[in-house]
């Protein structure tokens, strides 16, 4: 969060903006970033790799042992693996605080051009706004507030150079074509563990090392902010 330069790009929610890139292989996802972010990727360095407690919990039984078995295979490029809680509170309210805030700053970006242009937005984008909306200046202010606590309490974590480990959804890539009813559950549950990286103001990259019944899964990786060439080091050297 704030390494790469939002000129041009329309911003949404201002706390939580920033650039991000997909690529087939590590390698490309490497040189992309070494790109964007005018400077090279350091060769991987072992150090520690934090496993998050609460995370793998969320995931249902074959997703959590397919995030395991990949887990280890990461943990072989680190000195230490460890299993620990990510925070003394538990990840719906993370989930409740970084949706609040989101969607408040959200409709301070867009509410001015909905309310004269009346665009036509799917089910899952119109409720997202009218949810923000209705989120008042006293819940966006206690957001803020529960998120630098957030950050006090865990990015010493990280202060070594430490990563911490999670699955990237707690189920693999959905099929398409189901009815919204169930992606909206599914999509409820994924944003416990999107909403981390994104409250701590901290990099994250996703590796699809997993399956389940022939379905991706991604183990992600997050480090301090500021370490995103770290993690696209460490992206590079697993998955070469």
């Amino acid at each position: 969060h704030g390494r790469v330069a939002l000129a041009g790009v329309v911003g949404q929610a201002p706390s939580f903006d920033t650039v991000g890139w997909l690529a087939r292989e590590p390698r490309v996802l490497a040189a992309v970033g070494e790109v964007i972010l005018a400077r090279p990727c350091p060769a991987a360095q072992a150090g520690t790799l934090i496993a998050l407690e609460e995370a793998f919990a969320l995931a249902d039984a074959p997703s959590r042992a397919a995030a395991e078995a990949a887990l280890a295979r990461v943990a072989a490029h680190f000195a230490r693996l460890e299993w620990r809680a990510l925070s003394q509170v538990p990840l719906t309210e993370w989930f409740a605080h970084q949706g609040a805030l989101q969607g408040w700053e959200a409709w301070r970006t867009f509410g001015g051009w909905i309310d004269s242009a009346n665009p036509r937005f799917s089910f899952e984008v119109a409720d997202n706004f009218l949810r923000g909306a209705r989120i008042d200046d006293t819940a966006a202010q206690d957001a803020r507030r529960f998120a630098a606590a957030r950050r006090e309490e865990v990015l010493p974590l990280l202060a070594d150079g430490a990563l911490l480990a999670l699955p990237s959804a707690p189920f693999p890539a959905p099929l398409a074509g189901q009815p919204r009813s169930r992606m909206w559950a599914l999509r409820a549950r994924m944003l416990q563990l999107t909403c981390i990286a994104g409250t701590l103001g901290c990099p994250q990259v996703s590796l699809p090392l997993a399956r389940v019944d022939g379905l991706p899964l991604g183990l992600s990786l997050i480090g301090a902010p500021g370490a995103d060439e770290r993690l696209l080091a460490v992206a590079r050297t697993i998955v070469s």
